[in-house]
């Protein structure tokens, strides 16, 4: 299994555990009651997964969509939501060997686009879209990332300032988080968060449901566990730490982008994590 993510891509309001299964070329949906638990497997067919996925309503039919990076096959697949959940849908290219992706308005048109990060060249990318599930071709680097690892999850969409636009939280510098304001034409440095001991993996959460999603940082070793900065405006707040169980991010680990979720709706994150290798079990933690 290449990676899980933790979003509501059924459209019934409950957040669903989605599992990127690489060397299957599947998609698996596991569908959240809200309660903690899943009901039965659906399996989408795509093509080769060994990157990431993005979350969104792509196309604006009101459903949630998803996007699949295939860097093996230099392209990125488009899996649209409909009545039951994601169907598949078609692949376009992406050349420079794309791995992280995620959802964003960058130039703020009222549309969502992709942020695209190249694992070759340790570049983010944006591609932006027509709000009918297509994408314009990749733009110019927007944010050089430097010593990036290939396998790069330390970059995260939350709308840090309150302006109705996501921003991007990127933690590969080491000990700190660095949050860049989207201005619709570029980027402008907003914050900078002090981290200890080195970011590895970013995500982000609904907590209290209302549509806002919060920053979860994942450190080095099990002995860091989940913790959530609450957005404000040019500041943060700690709003928790060390919850749940103890997780790692070995350095080289893939497919840790989401670690992070509330899947029984009581407020309080939970942690998702796979245990002891890719082939072991997927694990939820309910504090």
């Amino acid at each position: 299994m290449q990676g899980w993510h933790v979003r509501d891509v059924t459209g019934d309001g409950h957040e669903d555990m989605i599992g990127v299964h690489q060397l299957g070329n599947n998609v698996y949906v596991y569908p959240g009651d809200g309660l903690g638990t899943f009901g039965a497997r659906q399996t989408i067919a795509t093509g080769r997964n060994h990157g990431d996925a993005a979350f969104g309503d792509f196309n604006e039919d009101g459903r949630p969509d998803m996007v699949l990076s295939q860097p093996d096959a230099s392209r990125l697949q488009f899996l649209p939501g409909a009545a039951g959940g994601l169907v598949a849908g078609p692949a376009f290219g992406q050349g420079s060997t794309p791995r992280f992706l995620d959802a964003i308005d960058y130039n703020h048109d009222g549309h969502l686009d992709l942020l695209v990060y190249l694992g070759s060249t340790g570049c983010l990318v944006v591609r932006v879209g027509d709000g009918l599930g297509g994408f314009a071709a990749a733009g110019a680097c927007v944010l050089a990332v430097p010593g990036a690892p290939y396998n790069a999850y330390a970059t995260a969409v939350v709308d840090w300032d309150g302006d109705g636009f996501g921003d991007i939280a990127e933690g590969y510098a080491g000990n700190s988080i660095q949050i860049w304001r989207t201005t619709g034409t570029g980027l402008t440095a907003l914050l900078t968060i002090p981290i200890t001991p080195d970011v590895v993996t970013l995500d982000t959460l609904d907590r209290n449901r209302d549509g806002v999603r919060e920053l979860a940082v994942l450190g080095p070793s099990s002995a860091d566990r989940l913790r959530v900065l609450v957005p404000e405006a040019s500041s943060y707040r700690l709003a928790c730490s060390n919850v749940g169980l103890p997780l790692s991010a070995t350095a080289g680990m893939q497919g840790v982008s989401s670690f992070a979720a509330d899947v029984d709706e009581d407020g309080i994150p939970d942690a998702v994590w796979r245990s002891p290798s890719s082939s072991g079990p997927l694990n939820v933690g309910l504090p």
